[in-house]
C-alpha cells in the first residue's frame, strides 16, 4: 500500500473516530457556541437585583421606580406612547444643597433593549446618579409641556433601608419569581415539619416558614409565638402578626392553594431548640417544640413531595 492510499486511510479513521465520541462532539458545540458573538448578552440579573434588593417605590399614576447603588431603574408596565414620550425630571438634594433640575430623555435612559423576554411587558428606563456622594434625597417624575405629571421623592434614610418594598408587583408580567426559588430552595436544603393539624414548618438557616395547605383566612385571626433557644442558652421569645408576614401571594399561582408565612430568625449563634404556635385570649391554640440538632440526618424531616397533590 503506497503513502498516499495510507494517509487517506488514516485520516477517515480520524473523522469517524470524532463523528462517534459524543463528548468530543459535544465539547465542540459548547466551544463553538461560546464564541458566537451574535448571542446577545442580557441583564435581567441586574434588574432583578435592583428590585429585591434596592429601593422600591410604588407608584399608582406614574412609573415604580427601584434605586440600588447610585442608579435608579423606572418601571411600568405597557406604557402609553405618550407615557413613553414624555421627559423625566431629577432633583437632587446632596447634603441639605438642592441641584440643578435635570432633564431626562427617555430614549437616553431606555434600557428595555438590553433585558430578554422574560421582561417585554414592562417598559424600563435607567440612570447612574453621578453626584453619588453624602446624602441624596432624591425627587423624580415626568412633565409635559403644560406640568409636572408625577413625581416621587425618596428620603435618604429610605435609601439606605437594606430591606425592599418590592412585593412581587410585576409577578404576572414576568418569569421569574426570586420568593418562589428562595421558598423553594428551603424544601431542598432545609428541614420540614409536618403537622397533623396545623401549619408545617420548613426552616432553612435563619428562615422559617409556615405552611398551611389549603388554609382560610380565619387561620391568620390569632397572632403568633416562637421562642428560640441558641447553643449559649440565649433565649429569644417573638410574638408577631401573621398577616405582617405572608408571602403566599408573592409565590405565584403554584402555591395558590396554601397559606405561606416568612418568618426571620435572629442570627445570635446556632439554635438548638425552636418552639412555636398561636394563641389567643383563652390561651394556646396549638404548639410545637422541636430540638433542632434531633432533626440532623433524621429522614422524617426531609420534604418528600408531600404537597404534589396539592400543588397546581
Amino acid at each position: 500500500m503506497n503513502t498516499q492510499n495510507m494517509l487517506l486511510i488514516v485520516l477517515l479513521t480520524a473523522c469517524l473516530a470524532c463523528k462517534n465520541d459524543p463528548k468530543k462532539v459535544e465539547g465542540d458545540a459548547i466551544y463553538n457556541d461560546s464564541i458566537n458573538t451574535s448571542t446577545p448578552s442580557f441583564k435581567d440579573n441586574e434588574i432583578e437585583k435592583a428590585l429585591y434588593n434596592g429601593t422600591f417605590l410604588k407608584n399608582a399614576e406614574g412609573f415604580d421606580v427601584a434605586v440600588l447603588d447610585n442608579t435608579i431603574y423606572l418601571f411600568k408596565k405597557n406604557p402609553t406612547d405618550e407615557e413613553k414620550e414624555n421627559h423625566f425630571f431629577l432633583e437632587i438634594t446632596k447634603n441639605n444643597s438642592t441641584l440643578p433640575t435635570k432633564d431626562l430623555i427617555p430614549e437616553d435612559l431606555y434600557f428595555s433593549d438590553s433585558l430578554s423576554n422574560n421582561f417585554s411587558d414592562v417598559v424600563v428606563y435607567k440612570y447612574v446618579i453621578k453626584e453619588s456622594e453624602g446624602r441624596l434625597n432624591l425627587l423624580i417624575g415626568q412633565f409635559n409641556s403644560d406640568k409636572r405629571i408625577w413625581q416621587t421623592f425618596i428620603h435618604a434614610d429610605k435609601l439606605n433601608n437594606i430591606d425592599s418594598d418590592y412585593k412581587n408587583e410585576y409577578l404576572k408580567n414576568t418569569k421569574t419569581n426570586v420568593y418562589s426559588n428562595n421558598f423553594e430552595s428551603a424544601f431542598d436544603e432545609g428541614y420540614f415539619m409536618k403537622s397533623l393539624s396545623d401549619y408545617d414548618l420548613l426552616l432553612k438557616n435563619n428562615t422559617l416558614y409556615y405552611i398551611k395547605p389549603y388554609g382560610a383566612i380565619s387561620d391568620l385571626n390569632e397572632r403568633f409565638f416562637l421562642h428560640i433557644t441558641y447553643e449559649d442558652n440565649e433565649r429569644k421569645v417573638i410574638d408577631f402578626k401573621p398577616s405582617d408576614f405572608q408571602i403566599d401571594n408573592l409565590l405565584g399561582n403554584k402555591y395558590s392553594n396554601f397559606i405561606v408565612l416568612k418568618k426571620e430568625i435572629p442570627d445570635n449563634g446556632k439554635i438548638t431548640e425552636l418552639g412555636t404556635g398561636q394563641y389567643d385570649k383563652t390561651g394556646q391554640i396549638w404548639s410545637i417544640v422541636y430540638e433542632i440538632e434531633k432533626l440532623y440526618d433524621d429522614m422524617n424531616f426531609i420534604y418528600d413531595d408531600q404537597y404534589k397533590d396539592i400543588l397546581k
